[in-house]
């Protein structure tokens, strides 16, 4: 097979900023240009009160320097049609391999709260000539605006409870089609969006540095290095948001095919290069699941595994030429694995059938950790994919930083360790909107999410939920109470006043009998929209 095949199937499912100048020898290139890659990016929402960063990353100067005179933004309220421009001088002389620069957009000069169109543009001079770019200077594509929400509420969230994004990528992911943006940015996005953690999940196959070669042999462990000092030098700031390490690590399945997981908190890189489409053929997975398992346990003790996205099935091709598979039910039944991340960007079909097949692990006892992230490679706005390795481009508002969410109750301040003991306890829910959290409690104590109640009679069940105008009224909550002796849930509908953003109820209930758990599901509305929040169960009687 060549090259340019071995590419394409590569491609396919990376939601990244676009590399456009990798070349195949003896093949043009339609994407070339002699121009460092240069684009705009900004989260998708901003929490009220919080300045609206704006992002201009430039790759590839050294190859291609740049002078970058102006940049100039325009929003735009789509309802009143106001518009308002900011205007930023650059007069910087670029040649760094990438560089950022971070532009706030002053919240008291926009009129109001609510949706925006946002364009912008950047003036700028290479090889004598004056350019000018719209959003970024990708070729052969129509540029759509940037849509942003400035909330009139923050993210719906009870007291104690944290949001933030267990899956991303950043610019330590940087190859042949694609590159992430600083860890730096992705902790400015979440901030903007009200977050408070993100987790940075590079593939190891990802950390190789540039090359002018194609295809260069392996060099991790500076890259790494680096990462881990960047890490702990983050760490040290003591920023309003926790940047937790991590790695997407491939690993071998059953069937002997790549399948991805998650390795939250681990200071040892374990090598995935079985799907990373370096080496022709080289296609085996480095590690098996169970041998990854028993290294995490040996060299990183405090570090947590988890399966990523494991519903999702990779097209033919991907399995083909990079063999990768899914995850089976026997790999997500092995020991070792701490949950599962089904919640990986939109609610999907692979998201659904995850939750089913989650159902059936709890009913067995089994306390699997549900999680959610977006997998966004950098994006924060859009993503802009390369889909024919040399001839295509598209751009689409999905896998963005932010828009998969998990939250996290929090026992101590923030910190690495506090997320990690959170997710080790399943003190956790997931949601692409509202917030949900139930907690039982007697006169001998509370029991929250993530922990076992012992058999106490007629506690009291304590429901919060919380939604807001950017994500619907209250539209539907269910009580879901597992029977593991049965073998199955019972499912109680709580029933909710028309038009209303909010509940707080307190309702006895009778344990039941022997194993059980109990755990939440709440959907709101906004027009057509439908938004949801999953709660990981109270444990009764384990």
């Amino acid at each position: 097979m060549s090259a340019f095949w071995w590419c394409s199937a590569l491609a396919l499912l990376l939601p990244a900023y676009a590399e456009i100048h990798y070349r195949l020898p003896g093949l043009p290139s339609r994407l070339f240009r002699r121009e460092p890659e240069m684009l705009f990016d900004l989260p998708f929402r901003v929490d009220p009160g919080r300045p609206i960063p704006l992002f201009l990353l430039v790759k590839d100067a050294h190859r291609f320097p740049v002078h970058l005179k102006e940049a100039t933004v325009q929003l735009t309220h789509p309802e009143s049609g106001e518009q308002i421009r900011f205007t930023f001088p650059l007069n910087r002389e670029v040649r760094d391999p990438l560089w950022h620069r971070v532009l706030l957009l002053k919240r008291e000069k926009l009129p109001r709260s609510g949706d925006y169109t946002v364009w912008a543009w950047l003036e700028y001079r290479i090889g004598g000539r004056r350019r000018r770019l719209m959003q970024d200077n990708y070729p052969g594509r129509r540029k759509p605006p940037f849509h942003l929400h400035l909330g009139e509420d923050a993210l719906p969230a009870g007291s104690g409870w944290l949001w933030g994004d267990l899956h991303t990528h950043s610019s330590y992911t940087r190859d042949q089609l694609e590159f992430g943006a600083p860890p730096e940015l992705l902790a400015r996005n979440a901030e903007a969006l009200g977050l408070r953690f993100v987790a940075v999940t590079d593939h190891s196959y990802d950390l190789e540095p540039p090359s002018s070669e194609p295809f260069p042999p392996p060099d991790l462990q500076a890259p790494w290095a680096a990462f881990q000092k960047e890490m702990d030098e983050w760490a040290a700031r003591q920023s309003g948001v926790v940047l937790l390490r991590g790695e997407e690590v491939s690993a071998g399945n059953r069937e002997g095919r790549n399948v991805h997981a998650l390795m939250l908190g681990n200071r040892t890189l374990y090598p995935g290069r079985g799907d990373g489409g370096r080496h022709f053929w080289r296609n085996r997975p480095t590690l098996d699941l169970p041998r990854l398992h028993q290294r995490r346990r040996e060299d990183d003790p405090r570090a947590l595994l988890f399966a990523a996205h494991p519903l999702s099935r990779p097209p033919r091709s991907q399995q083909w030429v990079l063999n990768r598979g899914h995850w089976t039910g026997k790999d997500l039944d092995q020991q070792g694995i701490q949950g599962w991340q089904l919640l990986n960007g939109p609610l999907d079909q692979a998201f659904w059938e995850g939750l089913t097949l989650w159902k059936k692990a709890l009913l067995k006892g089994k306390q699997i950790v549900l999680i959610g992230g977006s997998d966004a490679h950098g994006n924060f706005n859009l993503f802009r994919q390369i889909t024919l390795p040399l001839l295509q481009l598209v751009c689409k508002p999905v896998h963005r930083l932010g828009e998969a969410r998990t939250g996290l109750r929090l026992l101590t301040p923030p910190s690495e360790s506090a997320l990690l003991e959170a997710l080790r306890q399943g003190r956790a829910i997931v949601s692409n909107g509202p917030f949900l959290s139930l907690h039982l409690a007697s006169k001998e104590r509370s029991v929250h999410i993530g922990e076992t109640a012992p058999t106490v009679n007629n506690p009291d069940l304590c429901i919060q939920a919380i939604s807001s105008r950017e994500f619907g009224t209250l539209s539907q909550l269910w009580l879901r109470i597992g029977l593991l002796a049965a073998g199955y849930e019972l499912s109680l509908p709580i029933p909710l006043q028309p038009n209303t953003y909010r509940l707080e109820q307190k309702r006895a209930v009778a344990l039941p009998q022997g194993k059980a758990y109990i755990r939440g599901e709440l959907v709101t509305r906004k027009g057509e929209q439908l938004f949801y929040c999953f709660t990981n169960p109270i444990w009764i009687g384990l």
